[in-house]
């Protein structure tokens, strides 16, 4: 990563980045070497083995996705179907919520209460009491 400090150096070891002998995450590498949180995709050039020049990450990020065989030749009828279905699960999703939270905001009604009562059963308890 190049800054006006200078450029800093990481190495990927496996899985990890090392930096100063420390692993850190690519966040933690543009804070050490800029001083404050950067974008790493934008901000951090890499060099594989076998490259012969830097490359921006987010330039190899975009060339590891077109390699994807998912990501090329989708027609826009096919990628407009596949959204229109997502939409139609989600909304549907949504639904469900509403109808559960409306289960829960409407009144219900208590069989105990005097309101609820059949006027034969009202009439028969005050019949009790005399």
């Amino acid at each position: 990563m190049s800054t006006e400090a200078g450029n800093f150096y990481a190495q990927v070891d496996g899985d990890v980045i090392v930096h100063k002998g420390k692993a850190v995450s690519p966040r933690q590498f543009t804070v050490a070497a800029a001083g404050e949180a950067r974008n790493a995709w934008r901000d951090v050039s890499i060099r594989r083995p076998g490259d012969d020049r830097w490359r921006i990450a987010s330039h190899l990020r975009r060339e590891c996705g077109a390699d994807d065989g998912k990501k090329q030749n989708v027609s826009p009828m096919i990628a407009m179907r596949e959204v229109a279905s997502a939409m139609e699960a989600t909304l549907k999703t949504a639904q469900g919520i509403i109808a559960e939270a409306k289960g829960f905001a409407e009144r219900r009604f208590d069989r105990r209460h005097t309101p609820a009562r059949r006027n034969e059963d009202i009439i028969e308890k005050i019949s009790q009491l005399d």
